[in-house]
C-alpha cells in the first residue's frame, strides 16, 4: 500500500529525494527559504518533489561539488 495519496503516487518525499540527490533534507528545506526551491506538491507538512525536480537537483549538487555557488546554480534553466 502507498504511503502518499493517489494523485501524489509519481512524487518523491523529500526524505526520498534526499537520498537520491546526496543533498541534505535540511538543506533542501534551506534553499526553498533561501532561493524560492518549491515542491510540486504538498499534502499539510509534507513536501513532495516530481521526478523532473529531482533530476534537476541532481544536476544542481553536481555544480556545487565542481564548485559553483549554489545561489548561482539554484535557478539556473534546464
Amino acid at each position: 500500500m502507498s504511503d502518499t495519496p493517489d494523485n501524489l503516487s509519481d512524487l518523491y518525499k523529500i526524505g526520498t529525494v534526499a537520498k537520491l540527490t546526496g543533498i541534505a533534507v535540511e538543506r533542501l528545506r534551506a534553499w526553498e527559504r533561501r532561493y524560492g526551491l518549491t515542491p510540486a506538491s504538498r499534502d499539510g507538512k509534507t513536501r513532495f518533489f516530481s521526478a523532473e525536480q529531482v533530476e534537476r537537483l541532481t544536476r544542481t549538487k553536481r555544480l556545487i561539488d565542481q564548485g559553483h555557488p549554489v545561489s548561482t546554480v539554484i535557478n539556473l534553466s534546464n
